[in-house]
């Protein structure tokens, strides 16, 4: 999970430095269409997303072997938590490629943002506002 902290522009410039190499290895370790389509991805889900601080969560999933017994559940309740206690961040997005994902993710107060087409694949974007409690004095 990315959390806003991590969001920040990093002035550095030996930092951009790095950051271009890790970009360039990356590039050449697959294919240039594959590159290109991740790049593509990354473009449109970054342009889905809040401009306020916010959470982002990048991967989630629990072992089909394991799954029906609320492991999902708890780590979603868990990371959702832990956004809601964050005193700069607005809530969490999300996205996903599989449909059935979006009605999951509504039950837990995400609401679809953006459907988008890239190629055969379609990128639902999605976000859950920060809930306040008063437990946690917000």
């Amino acid at each position: 999970m990315e959390t806003p902290q991590s969001q920040q522009r990093v002035k550095s410039f030996s930092t951009h430095l790095k950051s271009i190499k890790l970009i360039l290895q990356f590039a050449f370790q697959i294919k240039w269409p594959a590159f290109k389509k991740i790049n593509h991805y990354m473009k449109i889900t970054s342009e889905r997303r809040p401009k306020k601080p916010h959470h982002y969560l990048i991967c989630i999933g629990v072992n089909p072997k394991e799954q029906g017994k609320g492991i999902g559940r708890r780590l979603l309740e868990s990371i959702h938590e832990a956004v809601d206690k964050d005193p700069i961040s607005i809530g969490i997005g999300l996205d996903t490629e599989n449909r059935n994902n979006v009605e999951l993710y509504r039950t837990f107060g995400y609401q679809l943002v953006s459907e988008d087409r890239l190629g055969e694949i379609t990128i639902y974007s999605m976000f859950r506002s920060k809930k306040y409690s008063r437990r946690s004095g917000l």
